[in-house]
Formats: structure tokens, sequence, C-alpha cells
């Protein structure tokens, strides 16, 4: 019987273990406790998300003490679909009269492009993103307010980072996913990401050659007011704990450092048939498998 390390067109799920979350569902299915992080976990019953178990010294401390939550992004680049550190666009779970047959949005956009579910035919299809200009962006409807079906959307994950605090070295630090539809939170996750792009081209590279793996920020929960309606209502804001410019620099170190190495290694020059004898082993028959 001959095994095989995997199956064709499958592929893994990455391990993210606890969700990083402002604000909590509250009695009356209200949000509260919008003032600080709450850590999750990452499934729940549908109806309600409880809080992880291994963080209860986290959920159940000084609400002060939780307003800021330090992460070391670990991601090849920034939006790799797969294993991305920040993905951000446009989406609308659900539009009034749409009934996707599935449980994904409703529409997804950038601000140029989007797929859009279709009754009719039975899937998503293209078509332009207008952005501000689609009727899906709307607060109002006939003079009256109504919920907004289309929100930016932004993705992030990190690991969690306990340095300098007294969890140091005692709480676990797994991946965790934070999730924000504001436009504040989007600019400033964004930000960081253009400030790292700015310290590499002064470097002179091309930004996609700096990824932002080990790159340390911190989140933290501010208040804006809405300057119409005077109401208050909780941002996110993104911060880096490093400077971009010394991230870049400890990148380019190590890639220094690593054609250093790959260079000084000699490879000892032996028989190719006898290299090849080694590295498959002895041929046997399809019998004897």
């Amino acid at each position: 019987m001959t095994y095989t390390t995997g199956i064709e067109g499958v592929t893994g799920v990455r391990p993210i273990g606890a969700r990083l979350q402002i604000g909590i569902k509250g009695p009356r299915g209200a949000p509260v406790e919008k003032d600080r992080f709450h850590l999750m976990e990452m499934v729940s019953d549908g109806k309600i998300r409880r809080g992880h178990p291994d963080f209860e010294f986290f959920n159940r401390s000084d609400p002060s003490k939780r307003r800021s939550v330090s992460l070391i992004l670990e991601a090849p680049s920034w939006d790799d679909p797969e294993a991305g550190a920040l993905r951000q666009g446009l989406v609308a779970y659900k539009i009034r009269g749409l009934s996707p047959r599935d449980r994904r949005p409703a529409c997804v956009g950038d601000g140029r492009s989007a797929l859009r579910w279709s009754d009719r035919e039975g899937k998503r299809v293209a078509f332009r993103c207008l952005f501000d200009a689609c009727p899906q962006r709307a607060r109002e409807r006939n003079g009256r307010s109504i919920p907004l079906e289309c929100r930016t959307m932004s993705r992030l994950v990190g690991r969690l980072d306990w340095t300098g605090t007294p969890a140091e070295g005692k709480a676990p630090t797994p991946l965790v996913l934070f999730e924000s539809g504001g436009i504040h939170t989007y600019r400033s996750l964004l930000g960081l990401r253009e400030d790292l792009d700015r310290a590499a081209r002064a470097f002179g590279i091309d930004p996609s050659d700096v990824p932002p793996w080990g790159l340390r920020i911190r989140l933290t929960v501010t208040t804006k007011t809405n300057p119409t309606k005077g109401t208050r209502f909780p941002v996110v804001v993104a911060s880096l704990i490093d400077s971009a410019q010394d991230h870049v620099a400890r990148v380019l170190q190590s890639r220094g450092e690593i054609l250093k190495l790959a260079e000084s290694v000699r490879y000892p020059a032996i028989d190719e048939g006898e290299s090849f004898r080694t590295i498959s082993g002895p041929v046997l028959d399809a019998r004897e498998e």
C-alpha cells in the first residue's frame, strides 16, 4: 500500500486561535462594553460568541487595561489570499432583495470592480463598483435613515504579544483575528502598510520585497464624535511599536546574513551516479510495494 502526503486540491486552514474584538453582545442583543478589547472563541453557536477560556484573566481584568493590545505580524505579505497580514475592501453581507444560496457576502468590491450575487443567474457576477455612489452605501432613502448595507472591511491577523505586561511569559500567544467595518479603523490600518512602503522606498527597494513578518504593532480603542449627530462611537487606532525604518533595516540585515551563509556553504564533489543512488535508494519492483 502506498501512502500519500496530501489530497489534490485540498488546502489547510490558517491556525487562528482567537478573535480579538471590541464590544460584546449584551442581554438584549445590542453591543455593549465597546470601549475595550475582548478575546473570544473563534466559533460561535450562531447566536452568541463566548469569551475564550484561555483568556478569562484578560476579559475580566480592569477595562482601562484592555484598551490597548500588541500584536506581532507573521505573514509573508500584506494581502496574500491565504496568509496575508491585512485584507481590506468593501463588503455587503446582506442586500435587500437578494438571497445568496450560501453564507458568503452578497457583494464584495474594491472601489473599481465587484462580485455581486445574482438571483437570476444563481451565482456571483462581475460588475463595476461605484463605491460611495452605490445605493448600498446610502444612509438615507426618501428622507429616512436606513441601515448601511455596504461597509468597508478590514481583516488583520497577528500573534498576541504580552511583552511588558504581567502576562508576559505566562499567557498563550496564538494568532488572533481582528475585523472592523469602520472607515476610520480602515484608514488607520492602511496607514501601517503605507508607512512601511515609504520606508522601503527610502532604502531604494521595492515595498513588495519587505514582508510585514515580525512587525510589532499596537491596537488602541479610542472614541470619535459624529459632527452632525453629536454621538460618540468607538474607533480602533493602529500604531507601530518599532519604527518602519527599523523594520526595513532588520529585513535587509537578515537577508544579507542568509546570503552570506549560502555563499559559505561548500558542497563536496561526488559521483553523480552514486549521488542518485544515495538519494533514491534501491530500485524496487512494483510487485514489492
